[in-house]
Formats: structure tokens, sequence, C-alpha cells
């Protein structure tokens, strides 16, 4: 008989849930993002941390580069984080994940990640992923996506260690997204779901499960998402959660 291990973060959802960020007390916070999240959502972040020291890396770029993480986590390293906040498009979450590895494993690299090892993170700081689109689902996944800067070739990088201490899924970030882009990242999260359905060799009774019901929502709320329902507070919430899922 094999053992498998599903490690999900633990989840905070529903419209305001952003405010729970004010009940994680670390007193260093590490910020990753992009220039357009943080020039929307900055304002409403950092007073959750007033008082508190705090840092901004928003330089991340769509298909994130190894050597943009790289500079993440030398400033990491360098700032001394007790908690890393990533928030923004699935770029950003993955981003997020592998700078905190480069920081939590200062004798580690990019490429040192692997689904093999035990790397003990999480002794120097939490994780927490806020997505401000709904899409990728990155905030949830025990992987992270890089792009090499040399070759333009994609990394997969798994490990479960990735998995973020915390998730904050609130549909209020991402209901002012256009039509065209809610419906791009609503086709990314509906073409995540069938694949996750679908892979016979990654697949079990609980993926299915949820899946499942993430193409159910999507099926029943992007159409309306896109078109005359994209300001009602119950779409916008069941594509976000769909996402996630």
């Amino acid at each position: 008989m094999s053992i498998n291990l599903i490690r999900i973060p633990d989840i905070y959802y529903g419209y305001g849930s952003l405010k729970e960020l004010r009940t994680f007390k670390q007193e260093r916070i590490l910020i990753v993002s992009d220039k357009t999240v943080w020039e929307l959502f900055g304002i409403k972040i950092l007073k959750y941390f007033k008082k508190r020291e705090t840092k901004i890396f928003d330089e991340i770029e769509p298909d994130p580069k190894d050597i943009t993480i790289q500079k993440g986590g030398d400033i990491a390293r360098g700032f001394k984080p007790d908690l890393i906040v990533g928030i923004g498009g699935g770029s950003v979450m993955d981003a997020a994940k592998v700078i905190y590895f480069l920081y939590e494993r200062e004798d580690k690299t990019i490429l040192d990640i692997n689904p093999l090892q035990f790397f003990k993170l999480g002794l120097k700081s939490k994780l927490v992923l806020i997505p401000t689109t709904s899409g990728s689902g990155a905030e949830m996944t025990p992987a992270a996506v890089v792009t090499k800067t040399e070759t333009g070739q994609k990394l997969a990088l798994p490990s479960f260690e990735l998995v973020a201490s915390a998730v904050i899924i609130d549909p209020r970030l991402p209901s002012g997204m256009p039509p065209k882009l809610t419906a791009s990242t609503g086709m990314d999260a509906l073409t995540h779901a069938i694949e996750g359905k679908t892979n016979n060799k990654m697949n079990n009774d609980f993926t299915d499960a949820v899946n499942l019901h993430a193409i159910r929502l999507l099926f029943k709320y992007l159409p309306a998402a896109v078109g005359e329902g994209a300001e009602d507070k119950e779409i916008r919430e069941k594509i976000h959660n769909a996402a996630s899922l």
C-alpha cells in the first residue's frame, strides 16, 4: 500500500477576508507583487501592517524570470522577514513561493527545488498568498514555474514544502477585472480543473471531487461573469473560489 500526501494551506475566504492579514502578528513583512497590482492594492495591504517593518518587492513580471526571483531572494536574505506575503496573479504566486524557498534555505538555488527532498522550510518565516485574479490557482499548489532568462525555458519546480501557510481568497480583489481578463483567467482555471480530473496518473478520489466541483462552478458562473453578471457579488465569489479549488 502506498502512502500519498495532499497538503493545503489554511484558507481565509469571502468578501472582506483580506482583513485577516491583521491576525498575523509577525514584525518584519516582505511583500512580493508586481507594479500594477501594488498600485491598485498597496495601500489596502499596508494598513494591516502599521507599526511594523515592511519591504516591498514589486518587480515580478509575467512568467517570472530566474534572475528576478533570485533578486527577490537576495532581498529577503538581507531583510530577514518573518512573514512573506505574495499578492497578485499566478506569476506573483509562483515567484513568492520560490523567494520563500531561497530565503529559508540560503544554501540552495532555484534548481535545487524537487519533490524528493525534505527541505525543512518554515523555520524563519511564514508564507501567505493572496490571488488578485481568478485563474491559475497557483496560490494552492505545491509547485512553481520559473522562466530561465538565457533560454526562455520554463522550469516546473514541484515540492510540497512550497505550499503556503495560508491563502486569502477575497473576491473583492478581482471584482474590477475587465471582461477579457475575466474570460482568459477563467478559462485558465477551467483548463486546470479539466486537466486535474483527466490526469489518470495524478488524480484520486479527493482531487476528482474538487476538480469536478470547480468545473461545475465555472460552467455555471463564468459566462455570466464575462457578461451581464460582471458586477454580481455572488458570481465573482463563485469564480474566485473555483479558481482556487
